[in-house]
């Protein structure tokens, strides 16, 4: 597993030693080998109030603390335990934040013992749903009541949307008869709607 085409193994182990012996242009070059995965890694998680510079920031943060922790006497590798560290840190941070409740059920009751979904104020209003309601009952009924022409003048006008113009060609009358119609229309329905 190569983290940076340009760096090796051999080339990530002499970093680690010249940077734990304090050379900081080592510390320096070993963040930019492992920006790449890093970058690639942070972009991976979503965390609630963690911005992406946050995430680097704590994978930098991660191999800071692997190279103070590695041992190279050992003879185990730098790059599979930075790497494995950087994981294990951006899971328990995952981990540590799915603990608190960032999000909260609207069913939960509040000291008072009203539920938070009561609380919040409805975009609708019932009583204007309730007139509407009402009226279209209303209307429907005055509707049922008028005459045959009436009810076409209203089928073609306001359902199906015609212009009056239009309305006067399709049935072969003078515009000023259909607009007198139309008026005579509206004043009736006003007048059985109150």
């Amino acid at each position: 597993m190569n983290v940076n085409q340009m760096k090796t193994q051999k080339e990530i182990q002499d970093l680690v030693i010249r940077a734990k012996e304090g050379d900081n242009l080592a510390l320096e070059e070993l963040y930019k080998a492992f920006k790449g995965f890093i970058h690639k890694t942070a972009f991976a998680i979503y965390l609630k109030n963690y911005e992406q510079e946050d995430l680097i920031q704590i994978a930098n943060e991660s191999i800071a603390n692997a190279l103070k922790k590695y041992k190279p006497e050992e003879g185990r590798p730098f790059l599979p335990y930075v790497l494995t560290a950087i994981k294990k840190n951006f899971n328990n941070l995952i981990r540590k934040n799915s603990r608190y409740g960032y999000e909260k059920s609207l069913n939960v009751t509040n000291g008072s013992g009203f539920e938070l979904m009561n609380i919040i104020p409805d975009q609708e209003c019932l009583e204007d749903n309730l007139l509407k309601k009402e009226m279209h009952v209303k209307l429907n009924e005055v509707i049922k009541k008028l005459s045959r022409d009436d009810k076409e003048i209203i089928d073609y006008l306001f359902i199906k949307e015609y212009r009056v113009s239009d309305f006067a060609k399709l049935k072969n009358l003078d515009y000023w008869v259909c607009q007198r119609k139309v008026k005579a229309l509206l004043k009736k329905l006003r007048t059985c709607l109150k």
